[in-house]
């Protein structure tokens, strides 16, 4: 076999990141491949990758929330949602019974990002809220008992207003409202508003949180992206005027146009895709009636035209300026 020294350039420069991914993912099926693995992330300059190993707790009794998180990921990932459910409720009752001493803001922040998925899994993916009633019973059960140590962060507060909301809607609302009171004004209204589009499938007060978060936030290219998305979704209803669906996409053209100017890669493809559906809808609205050409001396109404501001200085071919001047010119003769 001849030796390539271009082959062996490319595979020098080749960023390894992914490849040692797929191993987090496999050393969470097998804890055995676990230690050497954050050896090798760690000669290779991969240290994120060789702590988030590290603390997986493959080597202990129990493992950590990050051992779940990267087992809820890679099962929603592969489309197996039922498990991905199932991972957030083992990790939110680990880390329940855990010390306070035991785990770290770390490890607390890890966890409500892995909350979010299971709620996430329940309304993109699988899209019906009633299809696992056991892992909403689980945050019931579960989720409220961390008050005592995250009751001031408002992501906390949106992910238990989720919760509340299976059982007592107005112990949600609540939540929402503690929330909003918080210090992240953008993740929390952001929160309420999907919500209520994507559980309760009401538009409408969904638009309503999205603008409450925008007087707060005017310039979130997020909240800007929301409302421009909800006010397409209502002029794309086919029993809506032609003149107030172009109105509402008019509105919309300049949210997205303002959301742009904004430095945003995450929400930057999404921007995009709606305008990209505002275009395809404009296009395809009617064209707006023009009213009958008006005939001699009559306005678009078909009313008589009122005179120009300066047809009463003219009479036929000459001007009442020059016919008055004239008079003056003769008087002054006589």
């Amino acid at each position: 076999m001849r030796y390539n020294r271009r082959v062996e350039q490319k595979i020098d420069k080749a960023d390894p990141t992914p490849e040692l991914r797929r191993l987090v993912e496999l050393a969470a099926k097998y804890p055995e491949v676990g230690p050497p693995l954050a050896e090798l992330a760690a000669k290779l300059g991969q240290t994120e990758i060789s702590d988030r190993v590290i603390r997986m707790g493959l080597d202990g009794d129990s493992p950590g929330v990050e051992f779940h998180f990267v087992l809820a990921h890679s099962a929603r990932r592969e489309k197996r949602y039922a498990d991905a459910l199932d991972c957030v409720v083992e990790a939110l009752r680990s880390f329940s019974h855990a010390a306070a001493d035991k785990v770290d803001d770390e490890d607390g922040n890890r966890l409500l990002h892995l909350v979010r998925l299971g709620f996430a899994t329940l309304m993109f993916e699988i899209g019906n809220f009633d299809a696992h009633p056991e892992f909403a019973a689980r945050m019931t059960e579960l989720l409220p008992g961390l008050e005592p140590r995250m009751g001031k962060d408002p992501f906390y507060r949106t992910l238990l207003a989720q919760t509340y909301w299976f059982r007592d809607r107005e112990k949600s609302e609540a939540e929402w409202d503690a929330a909003t009171q918080l210090d992240d004004t953008e993740l929390s209204w952001n929160a309420r508003g999907t919500w209520y589009r994507e559980a309760e499938k009401n538009n409408h007060r969904a638009e309503t949180a999205y603008r409450t978060g925008l007087r707060a936030m005017p310039e979130s290219p997020l909240l800007l992206h929301n409302v421009a998305q909800i006010l397409v979704d209502r002029a794309s209803d086919s029993r809506i005027e032609p003149q107030l669906a172009r109105k509402l996409l008019g509105e919309a053209d300049d949210l997205l146009r303002t959301a742009l100017r904004a430095d945003a890669p995450r929400v930057r493809r999404h921007i995009h895709a709606t305008r990209d559906r505002l275009n395809d809808l404009r296009k395809k609205l009617p064209r707006p009636k023009r009213g009958p050409r008006p005939g001699p001396g009559k306005d678009r109404s078909g009313r008589p035209a009122k005179p120009r501001r300066d047809e009463f200085l003219t009479k036929g071919k000459v001007s009442l300026g020059d016919m008055i001047l004239a008079k003056l010119k003769k008087q002054e003769s006589d």
